[in-house]
C-alpha cells in the first residue's frame, strides 16, 4: 500500500542521512566552515532539531540529523542535515554526552544563537570560488 511505500522511503532517507553524518563526522573541524545562526522558538515549540552524536557516540561531535517541519530551524533556511552544532549561546557542546546536548538545546531560551560548522563546499556558487555562509543570520 501507499503507507508501506512511504515508510520504506522514510527509512531509506534516514539511513542515507545517517551515512552522510558518519562521513561528515570523519572530517576535521579545521576543514569545516563555521557560522552562527540565531533562532527564535515558536510559542510552545523547541528549535526543531533532531540531533545525533555526542562524545559517548561513534560520531564524537553533535550533528543535525533532521529538521522538523515548520520549526525555527527549518524556517531559518540556513541549517542543513549534517551540520555540526558546536555551541548554544556560547556554551560548547563538544565533550557533552548525547543526552546532555539534547538537554542543552531543549533548555535554551526562546531566542538562542547556535555556532555551527559545515563541510566546506567544493562547488562554486554563482560566480564565487567557494560557497559563503554569512557570519550570523537572524531567523524571521
Amino acid at each position: 500500500s501507499r503507507d508501506v511505500k512511504k515508510r520504506r522511503t522514510l527509512k531509506r532517507e534516514e539511513s542515507l542521512a545517517e551515512r552522510k553524518i558518519e562521513d561528515i563526522s570523519r572530517v576535521d573541524l579545521a576543514d569545516m566552515e563555521q557560522f552562527k545562526v540565531t533562532l527564535v522558538k515558536k510559542a510552545g515549540s523547541g528549535l526543531g532539531l533532531v540531533i545525533v552524536g555526542g562524545w559517548d557516540t561513534k560520531h564524537g561531535g553533535v550533528y543535525v540529523k533532521k529538521l522538523l517541519p515548520n520549526s525555527a530551524a527549518s524556517e531559518s533556511s540556513i541549517i542543513q542535515r549534517g551540520d555540526r552544532v558546536l555551541s548554544v549561546n556560547g556554551k560548547a557542546l563538544e565533550g557533552m554526552k548525547h543526552e546532555e546536548a539534547i538537554q542543552e538545546l531543549k533548555n535554551s531560551p526562546p531566542s538562542c544563537t547556535l555556532q555551527m560548522a559545515r563541510v566546506k563546499s567544493s562547488r562554486p556558487t554563482q560566480g564565487s570560488a567557494q560557497a559563503s555562509i554569512p557570519e550570523e543570520q537572524q531567523s524571521p
